[in-house]
């Protein structure tokens, strides 16, 4: 008996031993805190793409309070940021209660890169990832885990250092440009020539359209040009009228229509054609025409006539309405629409000339009574009385134009004596004060007829005489006298502008520029 009791009592010691080394183990692997159950094959959250890692699973409790029988699951990682400038994603979360350990908080991940460097970047603006809470305490006598990290917040990016452009370059868009030379920063940053070339800083004119045959008018269009050539020489070929992109068709322009006369002058008007030609018949009785852009009808319907007189000019448009000048008819506006013009409606007897118009008022020479007096009217209810603008004779007053309330003239003065002068005075106080904008200018051109003033919110420009040139002036002012854009020519003609180029016909050339 004595050796069986020796026997168990070494069994029962040999028991404890190996349970004592037992939870020895389970303790050293608790301390660690990986997240396990019953047979440790659990793991704790893992890095996923940027967004925090799952939790580890939950051990489940020991039936001796105080003993650890597994461990609460480890918390995710957060999430690393995967584009500069946001905060990393929020960490895994924590492991469920244990009956010793709780597992581990997830670890916050840092804030947003610096932004890109060229141009500025602006930096990393959010959050950190957040921290996990630790693991609970367990209820039968476990340890507590503190709490996780705390978050850190991303820091705002340094940004990149701005560029600098050094010697005789200009910053352009994030780049350096020499703006004496970049046909599209040309002078200045964004200034297009529009494929011609730049020159110390000043926009060269390109020719937009080369004919064989001479060119008799241009009107520009939102995407083409229009344009009429005259008759051949040996009467085979009529008139013509033409379109073309405005980035030229010098090979084969488009044919709209066709007269037995000469297509001259020529607007657009609300997607219409208007012009000056002649019935198909031995008499040339001048006539006002339309029709649309797509192509004329085979027949062309006149909308006004003026016997034999012709008109006189300028035809020019406002909004929807054409102003036409006849000889005969006086001074009339049409309302245009589709292709088609309505009736011609008269608005002043005939003896007006170098007319000019803008959305509620008509100036004009009036020939009519007191001399060559400017004058004005109100035209905005459909009639125009005639009122007293400058007192005194302007019967040397060859261009007009109106803009921004205000009315701009030519003075050309005596050929080759540099007389010329630009005026300008204010429809406000019926122009009770003239301001003078440039003197000693080359007397305005005396062709073509009516001699041509173009005003709009870049300046003004008109042709000179002695020396045929595109002159211009900054708005309201001339300081250091007019510049020259264009030229010499031989017989400039046809002004007209879009919203970046003045455009204009010489011989059978059409030219632009960009616009100062």
């Amino acid at each position: 008996m004595a050796t069986e009791r020796k026997t168990v009592t070494g069994a029962r010691s040999h028991d404890r031993a190996r349970n004592r080394r037992r939870e020895r183990e389970l303790f050293f692997v608790a301390a660690l805190g990986v997240g396990c159950n019953a047979i440790f094959n659990i793991e704790g959250g893992t890095l996923a793409n940027g967004t925090g890692g799952s939790s580890g699973a939950s051990g489940t409790s020991s039936t001796k309070g105080g003993t650890a029988s597994q461990l609460g699951g480890a918390g995710g990682r957060g999430g690393v940021s995967s584009t500069a400038g946001k905060g990393g994603a929020a960490g895994g979360a924590a492991g469920e209660p244990a009956v010793d350990l709780g597992g581990a908080g997830g670890v916050p991940e840092l804030g947003g890169a610096a932004g890109a460097t060229n141009p500025p970047g602006s930096g990393g603006h959010a959050s950190g990832g957040k921290s996990s809470a630790g693991g609970q305490t367990s209820t039968s006598g476990g340890q507590t885990t503190t709490s996780g990290g705390a978050s850190s917040s991303g820091g705002s990016g340094s940004g990149g250092a701005p560029l600098t452009c050094t010697g005789s370059l200009t910053l352009c868009s994030a780049a350096c440009v020499n703006i004496a030379t970049s046909g599209e920063n040309c002078g200045k940053c964004g200034h297009s020539c529009g494929g011609s070339e730049c020159k110390l800083g000043v926009c060269q004119p390109a020719a937009v359209n080369v004919q064989t045959t001479p060119v008799d008018a241009v009107a520009v269009g939102a995407s083409e040009i229009y344009f009429s050539t005259p008759a051949s020489s040996d009467g085979i070929t009529p008139p013509k009228l033409f379109a073309c992109p405005k980035t030229g068709c010098t090979l084969a322009p488009r044919q709209i229509g066709s007269s037995a006369y000469y297509i001259k002058p020529l607007i657009l008007v609300n997607d219409t054609l208007v012009f000056e030609s002649a019935p198909q018949q031995t008499t040339e009785r001048p006539a006002m025409y339309a029709c649309p852009t797509t192509g004329c009808p085979g027949t062309l319907a006149s909308f006004v006539g003026d016997g034999l007189n012709g008109f006189a000019g300028p035809l020019f448009s406002v909004g929807t309405h054409a102003f036409y000048n006849g000889g005969g008819v006086g001074l009339g506006w049409t309302t245009c629409t589709a292709g088609t013009c309505s009736a011609g409606m008269n608005l002043v007897a005939k003896g007006v000339r170098a007319v000019s118009g803008d959305a509620t008022h008509l100036a004009f020479i009036d020939t009519s009574a007191n001399g060559y007096r400017v004058a004005s009217c109100d035209y905005s209810g459909g009639t125009c009385t005639a009122a007293q603008l400058i007192a005194g004779d302007h019967s040397t007053v060859h261009a007009t134009q109106l803009y921004g309330n205000k009315f701009y003239f030519l003075l050309p003065g005596r050929d080759t004596f540099y007389e010329g002068k630009l005026d300008s005075c204010s429809l406000a106080d019926n122009c009770a004060s003239i301001t003078e904008l440039a003197r000693g200018l080359d007397s305005p051109t005396t062709y073509p007829s009516p001699p041509q003033l173009l005003v709009d919110a870049s300046g003004s420009y008109w042709f000179t005489a002695t020396t045929p040139k595109l002159q211009h002036c900054a708005p309201d002012t001339c300081t250091g006298g007019a510049t020259d854009l264009a030229g010499p020519y031989t017989t400039p003609d046809s002004l007209t502008a879009d919203a970046n180029f003045v455009y204009w016909v010489d011989a059978g050339t059409i030219w632009r520029v960009a616009k100062p």
